[in-house]
């Protein structure tokens, strides 16, 4: 549209959905050194003609016009205009994405029947955020019942007894995760289930724990073996063969490669219930990359809260096979069902966990 105002250069306005359309028509029609005179909102009927819209609306010079020099001030170019406005677009971009993503996180976690149950365990916004997408984009329904069959499946144990725990296992755990404590906690229950158990310690780090490991095996009743050279595993299958279960405390598994063929060795992860949640998905990932079949959860008491040892279960690609903890100055070993770690978010539906134990069966 050409327009004739009383300073008597002839202008050109340009009208567009955002400043990007209407510059790309700038661009195409004057070119980038378009001079600008003017630019601001306004409004148009829509195609219908039932209501109105937003555009942009921009001046600019002829450049055919023959009084450019009449100009009485430098108005800015296309291209200076055009970089500032871009910014600004960018800018808005980024805020209504950011806005966006907020509102997508309040949505799952507003519509997930379980949020309120686990933010007052304490699991992490994070992990109850992934929960939740997970549990609406499988599920059909959003019921609270639907929800605890659904984290009762993504749970896994190892659905055994200390009368079914036998053969050859490994513990291997960092210094502190309570890995030798989950050890003799479970010889202690095997030896009280009447199965025969021997303990040995390899390598051993340090002198307190032969003698802790001596004085809780002459405490139990249960056998109890040093051994300083991993070379020596080889020339005991024989012997172990003597034991319903050996348990094998190493801080290398590479240890045990003597007699990996005599027999099939259990190979379990240790990590300690209070380990620091920045490193957890850290350790779980080397668990998953090194082919352990267990993670064992020690220190159980220690958790920061209720819903660690929860987070811990439902991270895990392996199955949690044993779980120790300090009750009245006494270390227990339990094996964990599902229900151990559903009940820290006060669940307690107890006709789900029994119709998913089913289905497993």
């Amino acid at each position: 549209m050409h327009n004739k105002p009383n300073n008597a250069y002839e202008t050109i306005t340009f009208r567009g959905k955002s400043m990007t359309d209407v510059y790309d028509k700038i661009h195409r029609q004057v070119g980038s050194d378009a001079q600008l005179l003017d630019c601001r909102m306004a409004s148009e009927k829509t195609p219908s003609g039932l209501g109105q819209r937003s555009i942009v609306e921009v001046l600019v010079v002829d450049p055919k016009s023959k009084n450019n020099h009449d100009i009485s001030r430098k108005p800015a170019t296309s291209a200076i205009v055009e970089s500032e406005v871009l910014k600004i677009e960018k800018l808005i971009e980024s805020v209504e994405k950011q806005y966006e993503e907020k509102n997508t996180l309040s949505f799952y976690l507003n519509s997930y029947p379980l949020s309120n149950e686990l933010r007052k365990a304490g699991v992490s916004t994070i992990t109850t955020l992934d929960i939740a997408r997970k549990f609406i984009g499988s599920s059909k329904g959003l019921s609270k019942s639907e929800a605890v069959r659904d984290l009762s499946s993504r749970i896994k144990t190892s659905g055994s007894s200390w009368d079914l725990f036998i053969g050859y296992h490994m513990f291997k755990g960092k210094p502190g995760s309570g890995k030798t404590e989950l050890l003799i906690g479970a010889a202690t229950k095997l030896k009280n289930a009447g199965k025969k158990v021997l303990v040995v310690s390899l390598n051993p780090a340090h002198e307190g724990k032969v003698i802790q490991l001596q004085e809780s095996a002459k405490l139990t009743g249960f056998d109890a073996a040093i051994m300083r050279d991993s070379k020596h595993l080889s020339g005991c299958h024989e012997y172990f063969s003597n034991y319903d279960a050996v348990l094998i405390d190493t801080d290398n598994l590479d240890d045990a490669s003597e007699i990996t063929h005599h027999s099939a060795i259990h190979k379990h992860f240790v990590i300690s219930a209070d380990v620091d949640t920045k490193i957890i998905n850290q350790l779980l990932e080397y668990a998953d990359n090194q082919e352990f079949d267990w993670l064992a959860i020690g220190r159980g008491d220690l958790a920061a809260n209720r819903g660690q040892l929860f987070e811990l279960a439902i991270k895990s690609n392996i199955p949690v096979s044993m779980m120790s903890q300090n009750e009245n100055d006494e270390i227990v070993t339990e094996i964990p069902g599902i229900e151990t770690f559903t009940s820290a978010i006060e669940v307690t539906l107890e006709e789900e966990f029994q119709a998913t134990a089913e289905q497993k069966a």
